[in-house]
């Protein structure tokens, strides 16, 4: 299979072990809280920032759903401090 080709990445690159294209947003260390963030786009953007090695701030009206964020996101591989409240 051909490699993809991505002519201009920026501060973009592929992983060369997962293969995945891993977007630089400079978030390392810096804290982020996002809203709504049990489920949906607030949850994908979540998983995103804690990829990129922000600490997050999660919330949700609902205590079990924001657990299973909680659990979600402290299963990709990182370093960030994730927190929680209703």
């Amino acid at each position: 299979m051909a490699e993809p080709n991505y002519p201009s990445l920026g501060r973009n690159y592929l992983d060369s072990k997962s293969g995945k294209l891993i977007m630089d947003l400079k978030l390392k260390g810096k804290t982020a809280f996002i809203s709504g963030s049990t489920a949906g786009i607030g949850l994908a953007t979540a998983k995103l920032f804690v990829e990129e090695g922000a600490n997050v701030i999660i919330n949700g009206r609902n205590k079990n759903a924001l657990n299973q964020a909680i659990s979600e996101l402290k299963k990709i591989e990182h370093e960030s401090k994730i927190e929680g409240f209703v």
